[in-house]
């Protein structure tokens, strides 16, 4: 007996490649947007360094110069912690019902009960062999 297999209707690896390249660059991008508005900063400012007083150990130039731009990327880090903890907290997209969890079709449905945002077929040990997206 043979058995029939569909392939997926939409595969999840190409297009997250692409989205995950993307967003490297966009993050390096502002990266680098945080550490010259840091350095931009600093030398307008005139906060360029100065040695300690005497009798008080001196951290040295880099130190003085590289704060700055520490507490901006540590801002970032944070602006976006917080970003992607909302987005997983708020946009989910199994939000909703779950059904056939365990079976050989697990669909889960929009806060709308209706709408069947992802449906997968699994084979016996578990494995997608088919998914349908539906990200309206």
């Amino acid at each position: 007996m043979a058995t029939q297999t569909h392939p997926p209707t939409e595969t999840a690896t190409a297009p997250e490649v692409q989205r995950s390249g993307i967003l490297v660059r966009v993050v390096l991008a502002f990266g680098l947007i945080a550490v010259l508005s840091a350095l931009v900063g600093v030398v307008l400012s005139g906060a360029s360094y100065e040695p300690a007083p005497g009798g008080l150990p001196d951290a040295g130039p880099v130190v003085g110069w590289l704060l700055p731009v520490v507490g901006a990327l540590t801002f970032a880090a944070a602006m976006a912690t917080v970003g992607w903890l909302l987005l997983a907290g708020f946009l989910d997209p199994t939000a909703g019902k779950t059904t056939g969890a365990g079976t050989s079709n697990m669909v889960f449905t929009g806060l709308d009960g209706t709408t069947n945002r992802i449906d997968g077929t699994l084979d016996a040990s578990g494995n997608r062999t088919a998914v349908t997206l539906d990200g309206a």
